[in-house]
């Protein structure tokens, strides 16, 4: 039988054996993470569904678009898609596994994120707060019986919960990851997750899906041009908002910028 790591690993190449055409960005060198693709059984309960398909757009978020090598697993709820393991989520998310420490992540989707934090060998615990049961249930479904799973699982705490209404433990918590919008560059992410924040006891760093759209245009309102960003603006608009969004010491947060402006072209192009 082969190990939790072997399967991670197994895992790991199989996602390398997607061909670029376009950017080629160095994104685990970066993020220092790797990108891990999931197992799941195809399962189906109340409006969701989780299936394997092969027919979906190929665009990457950093990178261009792909040519994959295998099915790829979507999650749908009445036909919507709410989350897939398409290289646009991979690489949307890869920024927010690479933390360490006890870990709060608002949203459960497919496990991807929490997947990608513990293989990443960062995360002391998970907290996931998710306000849909049924998602949870169908979750629990899909990686029923799959040994890489389980390990992940010794590690996660999921409640089921609003994200603006629950009530956590009087806790510390090392990073807060929130995931709660159905659409990418939702214009109520920053206002969304001052709100969650003001609800915790204490906590170090905060990120959230797609947040590279909120940092441009935060320079744009701030008269900020395009050739004029650069790291230090990462970190005024958190500083604007009363969000600690830093990543840890000698984080190149120039090449970073670069980068989000080259993701956000990539979603208005493809």
């Amino acid at each position: 039988m082969s190990t939790v790591a072997e399967i991670a690993e197994d895992d790991a190449r199989m996602l390398l054996k997607i061909m670029l055409m376009g950017n080629d960005f160095d994104l685990t060198g970066l993020f220092n993470a790797q990108m891990y693709i999931p197992q799941y059984n195809p399962v189906s309960l109340g409006d969701w569904e989780l299936k394997y398909q092969s027919d979906l757009p190929k665009s990457g978020y950093f990178n261009g678009p792909r040519i994959m090598g295998r099915e790829i697993p979507v999650l749908r709820k009445d036909g919507t898609i709410w989350m897939s393991v398409l290289p646009m989520e991979c690489e949307s998310h890869l920024p927010h596994t690479c933390r360490s420490g006890d870990m709060l992540v608002y949203g459960l989707g497919l496990g991807y994120v929490i997947y990608n934090m513990y293989y990443n060998h960062r995360s002391h615990s998970i907290t996931v707060v998710e306000r849909d049961q049924e998602v949870i249930d169908l979750f629990y479904k899909a990686i029923e019986g799959i040994e890489a799973w389980e390990w992940v699982m010794d590690e996660v705490e999921i409640i089921c919960a609003d994200a603006f209404y629950v009530d956590l433990p009087k806790v510390h918590y090392d990073h807060v990851y929130v995931d709660i919008w159905e659409h990418m560059f939702p214009k109520r992410a920053v206002s969304d997750v001052q709100k969650i924040c003001k609800r915790l006891h204490s906590f170090d760093t905060v990120s959230w899906w797609t947040m590279e759209a909120d940092v441009i245009e935060w320079a744009r309102r701030s008269s900020i041009k395009p050739d004029e960003l650069n790291g230090s603006s990462w970190l005024a608009m958190g500083d604007d908002n009363n969000l600690p969004v830093q990543f840890w010491d000698g984080f190149d947060y120039d090449t970073y910028i670069e980068w989000s402006m080259e993701a956000l072209l990539n979603q208005v192009i493809k």
